[in-house]
């Protein structure tokens, strides 16, 4: 159960980068047309699914359990970084 959590974890942690983005991009007054918040959204997504990957090949979909506990640790430290994008 923690490592399906872990995914949808992945996933916000994501969500926040994103927004941090798109909000840096605003407070510099760029002109943000669909097509560019499209392309940045592209990006975010991209890596989403990288990070996915890397994670289920490092922690062997949860039964490699030191590999589980890193990631364990590693996402919670990014959430926390993160948390004023939540």
């Amino acid at each position: 159960m923690n490592h399906e959590q872990k995914h949808f974890d992945i996933g916000e942690i994501h969500a926040r980068l994103l927004r941090r983005e798109l909000t840096n991009f605003r407070k510099e007054k760029k002109y943000a047309t669909t097509k560019i918040i499209d392309s940045i959204y592209r990006i975010f997504y991209k890596d989403m699914n990288i990070m996915q990957i890397e994670y289920d090949e490092q922690t062997s979909h949860s039964l490699y359990y030191d590999g589980q506990e890193r990631w364990d640790a590693k996402i919670q430290t990014m959430l926390d970084s993160l948390k004023e994008y939540r």
